[in-house]
């Protein structure tokens, strides 16, 4: 998004779409999550406690139905409770169980909130960064020599681009705890039993790739799309400045539509 950071890009040899995507990301990485080191690094700690919590509140469940089940007994501080017949170790588990689900919420929520604050901050800091860059001036005839299009690419960079920028930082913040949880139960998938582990990675790499290629075509098509909507709102226009000047009833249908708005010129 930021004036400077395009600069460096242009300077350079002109890189392959792929290297533009990464050098963007890693800089991005570094500007905005670097940068707030602190108050990103309560996020995702709070982001992982609240998934550990709610995991073990799941494991807790599925180990008290188990013992349910079996009509087992377990040893707790020295008591010996039988899990069908105990309603005191019902209501310890059901305790237990609610503790770490709600504990779960108030972290997850913690998380969020402060990473919409943190969006906000960012974002107006992207803003202001650029604004200082615009007072210069010096950029205003690399854009155009037209004012009109100098004040709306201008906008659009202290505005639209600064929320560009606090979404792909939300984007990032919000894949590090799953990326984190993900890495563990990797681990532990390897050591309970790696043969079976490695099939489900082959399997798994193959649907990334096909899913990749899935959302390149789907990101393709959606740039397709927008930068058609200006060539169809004037065909719009033109189609319905037409009808208005003719004298004449026009019988619509939907080729008649289709023909008239994709063969209408400029």
């Amino acid at each position: 998004m930021m004036i400077s950071h395009s600069s460096k890009l242009n300077n350079q040899r002109k890189p392959s779409r792929r290297s533009r995507y990464v050098e963007l990301v890693r800089w991005l990485f570094s500007d905005s999550i670097i940068r707030n080191r602190w108050m990103c690094g309560r996020i995702i700690s709070s982001g992982i406690l609240a998934t550990v919590l709610e995991i073990n509140a799941i494991a807790l469940i599925v180990y008290y139905g188990g013992l349910l089940s079996k009509g087992e007994s377990i040893d707790l501080l020295g008591n010996l409770f039988n899990a069908r017949s105990s309603f005191q170790l019902l209501i310890m588990v059901a305790s237990s169980t609610f503790l770490l689900l709600i504990g779960s919420a108030l972290l997850t929520w913690y998380s969020r909130l402060s990473t919409l604050r943190l969006r906000k901050l960012y974002e107006l800091f992207c803003s202001n960064r650029a604004l200082e860059v615009i007072s210069s001036g010096v950029w205003f005839p690399l854009i155009s020599k037209n004012e009109a299009t100098q004040q709306a690419t201008l906008t659009r960079i202290v505005r639209m681009d600064s929320r560009y920028c606090g979404r792909i930082m939300v984007a990032l913040l919000t894949s590090i705890p799953p990326l984190v949880i993900a890495i563990i139960a990797c681990i532990g998938l390897f050591v309970i039993n790696p043969i079976l582990t490695s099939g489900v990675f082959v399997l798994l790499g193959v649907a990334c790739v096909v899913t990749m290629r899935i959302g390149v075509s789907g990101a393709k098509a959606s740039v397709e799309i927008e930068r058609n909507q200006k060539l169809i709102g004037r065909s719009y226009k033109t189609l319905i400045s037409k009808m208005k000047s003719s004298s004449a009833d026009i019988v619509t249908s939907d080729n008649w539509l289709k023909k008239n708005l994709f063969d209408t010129p400029e």
